[in-house]
């Protein structure tokens, strides 16, 4: 229902828009020069004729109204209802199971095992040990001796000498300039005035400064250059002898009688204990662990689920139709008022229609850019054809203005 309402709104609308287009953009139409105008038959485009009806005029002109309409719109509502829905429900169930468990047996049995035993036994053995033996030995031995000895030798020292050189030095003096500056000088000068109210003078002293020159010595400071005797040391290599103690080390060979000890294998008997391991049989009784099935009964307790059927409520959505009112725009067909006839006569303008009232070479019109009728006395609205827009001329006018 939504979607047809919505249809016809868009439907509705193209209507309009494709009739306010044909009134506003259709040249040449009975309708619109009888409306735009007001006088039907007054313009000779709709027929050869003249007259209230010449030509088929249509006297109706059509208008746009406000129109209040009604139509249906889907709402979206909620609303609680009662459904059925199916849960499942566990429950416990108590049931008698059987089951087999291994249990464990033990049975004692007869065996006969093998063990080991630990004898110690004396067992001689032969060793081989190095005997430290002493013997006198001569050597012969060459020790060194220090000695020394003087030697003559050359070396070279630098003496020190005194020579007096010329050299130019540049001092600083300081070269006196008398300068004359004028200074300001204050000095106290006395001045007898009058007392205006005792009459009585009396004299004070009062500073002037006045400017007088100065002259005073300044020291300038000029570069001389000077040629000075110098001192100056200078070193000079000589060659000199001398003597130095050098010490030597001198051989000396001699005998010496040293003790030497050498290590002499012997062979010796020893005795030790052997651990030996004796094997021996014997009888012992061991217990045997062994596992046989046995059934047994228990009663357990398991979950079943079952479906279960209840009512419950929930909340549902739901398209309900509504009224609604709304305004549109519908085109109104109104009766246009219509003009007094005008008297024919012959004249042709070039497009198969006479003038109202005018002459012919006034009311001529062939197709030119003028707008026609311009110069009528019919004093009746005229359409130019080289636009779209209409004019109203007078009698008296003199331009179309195209």
């Amino acid at each position: 229902m939504r979607r047809l309402w919505i249809a016809g709104l868009i439907l509705g609308g193209l209507l309009a828009t494709a009739v306010d287009a044909q009134a506003h953009h259709r040249r040449g139409g009975c309708n619109e020069s009888c409306c735009e105008s007001g006088y039907g038959g007054a313009m000779g485009g709709c027929g050869s004729g003249c007259g209230p009806m010449a030509g088929g005029c249509n006297t109706t002109c059509m208008t746009w109204q406000d129109k209040v309409m009604t139509g249906t719109r889907m709402v979206a509502k909620t609303r609680m209802v009662q459904r059925e829905v199916t849960e499942m429900v566990a429950h416990p169930v108590t049931e008698t199971v059987r089951y087999t468990v291994m249990e464990q047996v033990c049975t004692p049995q007869v065996r006969t095992e093998t063990c080991f035993e630990a004898v110690w036994t004396e067992q001689p053995y032969t060793v081989t040990v190095m005997v430290p033996q002493m013997a006198q030995e001569t050597r012969q031995v060459t020790t060194y001796t220090c000695v020394a000895r003087q030697v003559p030798y050359t070396y070279t020292v630098c003496v020190p000498q005194m020579s007096q050189e010329t050299r130019t030095v540049t001092r600083v003096v300081c070269v006196p300039q008398q300068v004359t500056e004028m200074v300001c000088r204050t000095k106290c000068v006395p001045v007898t005035c009058v007392d205006p109210c005792t009459g009585c003078c009396r004299t004070t002293v009062q500073r002037v400064s006045e400017s007088v020159p100065c002259t005073r010595t300044v020291m300038t400071r000029q570069c001389v250059n000077e040629t000075v005797p110098v001192q100056v040391c200078h070193m000079v290599p000589q060659q000199r002898q001398g003597m130095r103690c050098v010490y030597e080390n001198v051989p000396n060979t001699q005998n010496v009688t040293v003790n030497v000890c050498r290590l002499v294998p012997q062979q010796q008997t020893c005795s030790r204990k052997v651990c030996q391991m004796v094997p021996r049989q014997r009888q012992v009784t061991v217990n045997v662990m062994s596992c046989r099935p046995t059934e047994r009964t228990a009663q357990v307790c398991r979950m079943v689920c079952q479906p279960v059927k209840r009512m419950v409520q929930v909340c549902e959505s739901y398209c309900e139709p509504e009224q609604f009112q709304y305004c549109v725009k519908v085109p109104v067909m109104v009766a246009a008022p219509v003009a007094p006839a005008a008297p024919c006569n012959t004249c042709n303008n070039g497009c198969g229609m006479g003038g109202c009232g005018a002459s012919c070479n006034t009311c001529a019109y062939h197709g030119s850019d003028n707008c026609g009728a311009c110069g009528s006395s019919c004093g009746h609205h005229h359409r130019a054809r080289c636009g779209h827009a209409r004019h109203a001329h007078g009698c008296g006018a003199s331009a179309c203005g195209c």
